[in-house]
């Protein structure tokens, strides 16, 4: 009676070598390329306020922009998906 018993603690799952150096790496460049992509939002509003630079211009700009958001994205999955397998 009382209370009921803790369950087992499960043990830690180990990442393998490459995968506790690209969980490492993840981490590092994260940040970096948030700051590369801030830095395309701002270029892409300076030009979007100088009427010469609009249109073809402005569209690689934006397929630049989403190009970097879609690695950061991956990065962040692959991040939780290596944290995870250390739960």
């Amino acid at each position: 009676e009382g209370t009921p018993a803790a369950p087992a603690a499960s043990p830690k799952k180990k990442l393998s070598y490459l995968e506790s150096r690209e969980y490492e790496s993840i981490g590092q460049r994260i940040p970096a390329l948030e700051e590369e992509l801030n830095r395309k939002r701002l270029a892409m509003q300076e030009a979007a306020q100088n009427a010469a630079s609009r249109g073809p211009h402005l569209q690689e700009m934006y397929h630049d922009i989403e190009v970097s958001q879609e690695e950061i994205n991956s990065l962040y999955e692959r991040w939780i998906e290596l944290e995870d397998k250390t739960r």
